[in-house]
């Protein structure tokens, strides 16, 4: 049975609500207390730290698959190559979005994986230390398990549902492992205001930072794709997830 930790929720301005437990809210930067040694080996499932590629195979279709999709094994996350999630269908008056940067400041490989309507899964490896740009279609749901010698340790997968409406604030709903229902549920998340999502093991920061961000995008990737910069996401939310533990 895991263990709620009993914090304090704080209100941010009035504007950020809460609706669950075992969490704090606060303001101001975020943590710089990245952890980047004790990684552990990648074995068994996934190729060794050294072998872990970071790019699709050569002659890979893009038109059919994205940079994160189908491609065995599992690709090393980099920061220049946009990692894609959409869980409902884009409707009217509905289709702003989510985007920014994943962080594993944990001392342990991270898995995050994510489903993309009428595309298939998205699966990327962050390694301690490793940033992953994102984006978040409409409402997506990003999920983050802990790995150990290349293998996803049982019952450490958390999920983050995540959502800007077209008209009002963004939400988040989190939920950890063995739970079907979320055990926070954030509204109205003003600019510049942080978040911690902390469940047993688990700590999980967000940070709705400044509006106007501008996703990364290495040469290899836009040698396949889009500039992720020109798809009408000006005016998406803009969220930075660390990751200190699973």
């Amino acid at each position: 049975m895991r263990t709620t930790l009993a914090l304090t929720a704080i209100v941010l301005s009035g504007s950020l609500s809460l609706v669950g437990c075992g969490s704090t809210a606060s303001t101001g930067a975020p943590e710089s207390t990245a952890s980047t040694s004790g990684a552990a080996s990648d074995a068994g499932a996934v190729a060794a730290a050294a072998d872990l590629p970071t790019e699709p195979p050569a002659g890979r279709d893009p038109w059919k698959v994205d940079w994160y999709e189908g491609s065995p094994p599992i690709l090393r996350a980099t920061s220049g190559a946009i990692f894609m999630a959409q869980t409902d269908y884009i409707v009217s008056y509905d289709d702003d979005g989510i985007k920014g940067m994943i962080k594993n400041y944990s001392d342990h490989d991270i898995l995050v994986s994510a489903e993309v309507l009428k595309s298939g899964t998205q699966k990327a490896i962050l390694k301690p230390g490793d940033e992953l740009p994102y984006k978040v279609f409409g409402t997506g749901v990003l999920e983050f398990s802990k790995m150990i010698d290349g293998a996803v340790v049982p019952d450490t997968t958390t999920k983050l549902w995540m959502k800007d409406p077209a008209i009002g604030r963004p939400s988040t709903k989190f939920t950890p492992p063995g739970r079907s229902e979320p055990a926070n549920v954030r509204t109205g998340w003003r600019e510049q205001t942080s978040a911690e999502e902390i469940w047993g093991s688990i700590k999980i920061k967000l940070t709705r930072e400044k509006d106007g961000w501008t996703i990364p995008a290495s040469d290899a990737y836009l040698k396949l794709y889009r500039d992720p910069n020109t798809q009408g996401s000006s005016d998406w939310a803009v969220f930075t997830i660390e990751i200190y533990s699973l």
